[in-house]
């Protein structure tokens, strides 16, 4: 499908120390992420887009490159630039850790609720939530604070009969989880990714931080009892006020291979790449 060009309008932030052509590559993987532009969709033309954010075609052709050297798109002589399919990454740790540290990491931070509304959700999103095409969603947003100020800039994407009757009163709770518990809701266990990501501008805005500064993006996809998916949650987090610090041992009972011990005491549990 080709896509029809839409003006970027303040995506852009002129005055922002980091490079205009890094900018607007943030700007269209984010609609590669949140399916705005899927597989096989074709770009617009090079002068075409660099018209739309107004900027240089050389501006223009550093993002494309940029984002074709990342694989997320493609060019081929003669019929253009093509959204392409997004690899694994090539090294992968798994921990297996209780819940409840999730909870009891955030514990004593001040939470403000942003808005609870229904949305139609990217398309990751609904693919996890196993929605339908076009089916909306509950989409709750919050931000966590320190005394230093904003730490988590918390977005919830929630199947509507899991979300709906949410108030902004549940939602100055800590954790969604926690919410969701006390309704009655149980839920067996998260998978948890945490990748490197730029702010976007309604990000940078949340945080405090400027458009395009580094963050941590950390994904929670929440599962039922029953085995199918409760919620995801999307965590942004400023690059310095969150740091990962994970201890390793070396038993002799595995052959003397590196593993994360439980952080509370119990049998080590596996790690391991792939």
């Amino acid at each position: 499908m080709d896509i029809v060009n839409r003006p970027p309008g303040a995506d852009l932030a002129r005055d922002n120390p980091m490079p205009l052509y890094y900018q607007i590559a943030n700007v269209l993987r984010s609609r590669i992420d949140t399916g705005e532009w899927v597989v096989g969709d074709r770009l617009p033309s090079e002068a075409q887009l660099a018209a739309s954010f107004k900027v240089s075609v050389v501006t223009m052709r550093q993002a494309l490159s940029l984002l074709e050297q990342q694989g997320r798109l493609s060019r081929q002589q003669g019929k253009g630039t093509f959204v392409t399919a997004t690899e694994e990454p090539t090294d992968r740790v798994r921990i297996t850790v209780p819940l409840e540290l999730v909870s009891e990491a955030v514990a004593g931070l001040d939470v403000r609720a942003l808005g609870v509304t229904e949305v139609v959700p990217p398309t990751d999103i609904r693919t996890t939530l196993g929605l339908e095409p076009g089916e909306p969603c509950v989409q709750v947003r919050r931000v966590r604070s320190g005394t230093r100020g904003p730490i988590t800039f918390a977005t919830s994407y929630l199947p509507r009969w899991l979300g709906e009757g949410l108030t902004m009163a549940d939602l100055q709770q800590s954790m969604m989880i926690d919410i969701l518990e006390k309704r009655g809701v149980h839920f067996h266990g998260a998978i948890q990714t945490i990748e490197a990501a730029l702010a976007e501008p309604d990000t940078a805005a949340v945080l405090s931080v400027p458009v395009g500064a580094p963050i941590l993006l950390v994904r929670r996809i929440y599962e039922l009892e029953d085995g199918r998916v409760g919620y995801v949650a999307l965590n942004r987090h400023p690059s310095h006020e969150i740091r990962y610090e994970l201890r390793l041992s070396r038993g002799e009972a595995d052959g003397g291979r590196w593993a994360l011990p439980d952080p509370r005491g119990e049998p080590r549990q596996d790690t391991g790449t792939g």
